[in-house]
């Protein structure tokens, strides 16, 4: 349902002229569950993971559901030590209240976006739309055209 995060996102989709697809679904809090439900690889779908620098300046990092944020790789590539943001610190930023929901566009939230190139890997990616039972779909071109992110390799390993 409807949130002002998710309204926002909306908006900037628009905005961007971008083409995405809305997938109501069951609640999900989980980027993998949200995989499943959906009916698509962990690979395919983007967690959006929030950090913050040693002055508490956020960063946004994107990677595949199926992955985990390599502290120190995010950390040269922003230019400064960046670690997980706490739960209350994300929920300031963001306006969630739990995990799960978050969109990977770090526009939203006055802060830059690094997404790792394999999620890349599909034309089509699914992310959060900012509620627990809302993704959207969209391809890998508009994703960036709309994020302005940096493109650069931010996961811990490597998957098979």
């Amino acid at each position: 349902m409807s949130s002002p995060l998710f309204d926002a996102l909306v908006e900037l989709l628009d905005r961007h002229q971008a083409s995405y697809r809305l997938r109501h679904h069951p609640r999900s809090e989980f980027a993998q569950e949200t995989a499943a439900i959906l009916g698509v690889s962990g690979k395919q779908v983007a967690k959006a993971v929030l950090g913050v620098d040693p002055s508490d300046r956020p960063v946004l990092a994107v990677i595949p559901a199926d992955r985990r944020v390599d502290w120190d790789r995010l950390s040269t590539v922003v230019g400064s030590a960046v670690k997980l943001a706490s739960r209350d610190r994300t929920g300031q930023l963001t306006g969630l209240a739990a995990p799960g929901g978050l969109p990977p566009f770090g526009i939203l939230f006055g802060c830059p976006t690094v997404v790792d190139p394999a999620l890349g890997r599909h034309d089509t990616i699914a992310c959060a739309a900012g509620t627990l039972t809302d993704s959207l779909v969209l391809s890998w071109e508009a994703y960036l055209a709309v994020a302005a992110a940096t493109v650069a390799p931010i996961t811990a390993t490597e998957s098979p």
